[in-house]
């Protein structure tokens, strides 16, 4: 049973995890899988994200449709689950080893999946605060160039990516430790204009590195007073978003010339490639003591997140097997739904994606928006149906969007 698990965790999860971190979940030869075969407590950890992806149902769009009622394969993931935590406790590996550290950082990364699959935030929270502790502590019990290995610095890096992740959808703990980063210093000067898609992606993700290097490295300003935040940082800031403007003005010279694709998943589209990098603009400019009206010139980019989001949905919701009986291409008209629906209306069922898609532009809108219309159609495609994506809940985020309207208005 456990052999069947384990394979079907390779045939049909690790494709999917394999976009972003090829070295940790690739077949062959990824870290995890080689950690599986001498570790129990990472094996068990991935048979049980086999086991709860076998009480799912995967639509075309990739996202998994979950099953509340404790069947047998969900039963056995959490069986699993339970050994793979006990293999990590009591386990023989000493930490202040470099093997120990390794491998329980890997351990503690497919813990922190196997619980956000499922839906327990908080415990994939504690295993990320693990593993941060124990890298970060790692520096300091062992030489630095003994057991160099490149893997370790893309674990390093997957972590840490992890961790901003955490910061963004679960908030700032005032207790939480942080890996001491050093400041970005990759030679970045954008050009004048871009020629290409993967041109413009490659810009794309190297500022989305540096800007998320800079909100990782002063999450510990979140409840300093803007006075007492050195100006060197907040002058950083400033640069950071003047860079992202004018990428973004990059970005639609490059999409004029490009014709619109309606096809594919709207994630897949040239359009797409600003969203992440919206995000990325919203969080910085309202980042250390920024006044509420400073989102007032970001009205455009909260239309777009909204508008992207839709259309996501619209999509998903059209091609999902699950929603057959609802909808059939092309797109249906989820806004004017939306539009006659009351606030209590929501689509049954709950899916699940290991990427964030939607639910987190919505959420920047719902709390940081200062249009009411806007705001409310944001917190009602929360609301519509239950998605979870990675760590982001929507309806949890539909619901703390609703809180803070209320306190605000």
């Amino acid at each position: 049973q456990e052999r069947r698990y384990f394979q079907f965790f390779l045939n049909e999860v690790s494709p999917q995890l394999q976009t972003y971190d090829a070295f940790f979940w690739s077949h062959p030869p990824g870290l995890v899988l080689q950690e599986s075969s001498t570790t129990s407590s990472v094996r068990h950890a991935i048979i049980a994200i086999g086991a709860l992806a076998m009480s799912t149902q995967k639509s075309y769009c990739g996202t998994h449709r979950m099953d509340a009622n404790p069947g047998f394969h969900r039963e056995f993931a959490l069986q699993q689950y339970q050994m793979a935590i006990q293999s990590l406790r009591h386990g023989i590996l000493n930490p202040d080893e470099y093997e120990g550290i390794r491998t329980g950082v890997s351990c503690c990364l497919v813990l922190a999946f196997f619980d956000n699959f499922i839906g327990n935030g908080g415990f994939a929270m504690q295993h990320i605060r693990y593993a941060r502790e124990v890298l970060a502590n790692a520096k300091h019990n062992l030489p630095n160039t003994e057991h160099h290995n490149p893997q370790d610095d893309q674990l390093t890096n997957m972590l840490l990516r992890m961790d901003v992740q955490t910061l963004c959808a679960l908030g700032i703990d005032e207790k939480r430790t942080y890996v001491n980063l050093e400041r970005h210093t990759a030679n970045f000067v954008l050009p004048t204009r871009f020629y290409d898609l993967e041109e413009a992606k490659a810009a794309r993700n190297l500022m989305m590195c540096i800007g998320y290097n800079f909100y990782y490295r002063t999450a510990c300003y979140s409840s300093t007073p803007k006075e007492a935040i050195p100006q060197e940082i907040i002058r950083e800031r400033d640069d950071l978003v003047q860079q992202i403007h004018i990428l973004h003005a990059l970005l639609n010279e490059l999409l004029l010339d490009i014709a619109p694709d309606f096809v594919c998943h709207p994630l897949s589209r040239p359009e797409s490639l600003k969203l992440y990098l919206t995000t990325l603009l919203i969080r910085l400019t309202t980042s250390l003591g920024a006044p509420q009206t400073a989102c007032d010139e970001l009205l455009p980019h909260f239309e777009y997140l909204v508008a992207m989001s839709r259309e996501t949905m619209e999509y998903e919701y059209a091609v999902d097997p699950g929603f057959s009986g609802k909808c059939s291409p092309p797109l249906f008209p989820l806004f004017l739904i939306l539009k006659q629906a009351t606030a209590n209306t929501f689509l049954d069922g709950e899916t699940f994606t290991f990427e964030v898609r939607t639910v987190a532009p919505l959420l920047l809108v719902a709390t940081k928006c200062r249009d009411g219309l806007l705001r409310r159609e944001a917190i009602h495609l929360l609301l519509y149906s239950h998605r979870r994506e990675f760590m982001y809940d929507s309806r949890l985020a539909g619901e703390i969007g609703q809180w803070i309207m209320g306190l605000e208005e």
